[in-house]
């Protein structure tokens, strides 16, 4: 492995036997004589030149590196863990989209009616751009047996292109719920964030890796709709959400454990945690223990409103078809289902025709099928996007919608809890 001598408080990489490696990454594990220092990449110059050097996220990683650079040493470098193109999406970065084959922008476009083209193989909200499949996950999330399923929905601009199913293993597995209501009775995120980190950070990472890997053809993902509550309810009268707290025609939702009101919640629920896991995943490209602490203290709503491409939204297929049915938009739906044809995936297409003519609850059955069913009406949650003037997306429920049992434990409440996003 090369030897390199330290110099500055941050890694150059433009003389480094590595280079190649790493020039196209956001974040990477850089072992220094052995000590796994997490970086990222550099902003660029202020003449928009790339800066090719990587800074250190951790305070103690990068006083490691000035001692030994004001030494003059040489150091070991090894090339550990690297993140392809996948970003940190938090508002106010500044550098500039740069070109990552197969991989995600490095930037949160500013919201706006129109943006100039990205380059092939990144992500955006701006619109179909000519030549380019635009893609729309459903992510429908299951225990540590299942895993969870997730649907690529492919859109031409003339249609359905594709539709793939993939069943994605967790990396590792999370501890038992009766374990995890102990950290919940509490009120201790903490410590319910330090005992479920690794397989939050291993299970988050494999998702991005799978998410990746739908841009190899320089496809472009605008949208990540994940079947699963985004956050622990703050409701100080039970368990449930507000989202969860409402009466809609033909839908059960599930009562979201509550870390407010001081109860075990009864149900088997640490599927939630895989869930939440997903949303870590589509929102961070390389998870720290802090982010996951403050996903689980402060819930992810507001990260998922200042991330624009890929928009990152939280859905419930159940709701989804009711809602569609409800504003007779399931027609226009099976209309577009229809359009594509291809036989691998028809039992999914049918059965969601059948949840659109019928409803959930008259067609879904305990069997894998109706798993990919969910996670292609998850998908199908994108159609705002695609259809801009026949759909809308909307994080309140259509009609009349009667609120009980719900008391938040902050004046921030509901928006820490997250909410469902509907098409209507």
């Amino acid at each position: 492995m090369p030897f390199e001598q330290a110099k500055d408080n941050q890694w150059w990489y433009s003389k480094s036997e590595l280079r190649r490696q790493v020039e196209n990454c956001s974040e990477i594990i850089l072992r220094v004589n052995g000590r796994a220092c997490r970086m990222r990449h550099a902003a660029p110059a202020k003449d928009g030149r790339t800066t090719q050097s990587f800074t250190f996220l951790d305070a103690e990683d990068r006083v490691y590196w000035r001692k030994r650079a004001k030494a003059g040493a040489m150091v070991d470098i090894q090339l550990g863990e690297t993140v392809v193109g996948i970003s940190d999406f938090d508002p106010g970065v500044t550098r500039k989209n740069r070109a990552m084959p197969g991989g995600l922008p490095t930037e949160v476009p500013k919201p706006a009616a129109t943006l100039a083209p990205l380059t092939v193989g990144q992500m955006c909200a701006a619109g179909r751009r000519s030549g380019v499949d635009e893609i729309y996950i459903g992510i429908d999330i299951g225990g540590w047996k299942k895993g969870m399923m997730i649907c690529a929905l492919y859109w031409n601009g003339n249609g359905i292109g594709q539709i793939t199913s993939t069943c994605l293993r967790y990396a590792q597995q999370l501890p038992d719920t009766d374990v995890l209501n102990d950290f919940l009775q509490r009120g201790d995120i903490a410590g319910l964030a330090a005992a479920t980190f690794v397989s939050a950070r291993a299970n988050a990472l494999r998702l991005r890796a799978q998410l990746n890997s739908y841009l190899a053809d320089g496809s472009v993902i605008r949208g990540i709709f994940i079947d699963s509550p985004s956050a622990f309810s703050r409701n100080t009268l039970g368990h449930g959400r507000l989202c969860e707290r409402v009466g809609f025609p033909n839908v059960t939702f599930q009562m979201t454990p509550s870390i407010a009101c001081g109860k075990a919640h009864n149900n088997q629920w640490n599927w939630l945690l895989y869930g939440m896991q997903a949303f870590l995943g589509a929102l961070f490209p390389c998870p720290t223990e802090a982010d996951w602490l403050g996903a689980l203290a402060n819930g992810l709503q507001a990260r998922m409103l200042a991330q624009q491409s890929p928009i990152v939204r939280e859905c419930f297929p159940t709701l989804t078809v009711e809602a569609l049915r409800k504003t007779k938009l399931a027609a226009a739906v099976q209309q577009l289902l229809n359009g594509n044809p291809t036989g691998a995936i028809a039992p999914e297409v049918a059965a969601v025709e059948e949840y659109l003519q019928h409803g959930v609850r008259e067609v879904k059955e305990s069997k894998p099928l109706y798993d990919r069913a969910d996670a292609l009406v998850a998908a199908l949650t994108g159609l705002p996007l695609a259809f801009p003037q026949q759909f809308s997306m909307s994080q309140s429920l259509p009609g009349n919608a009667t609120t009980r049992g719900w008391t938040g434990g902050s004046p921030d409440a509901q928006h820490a809890e997250g909410a469902i996003c509907v098409v209507v």
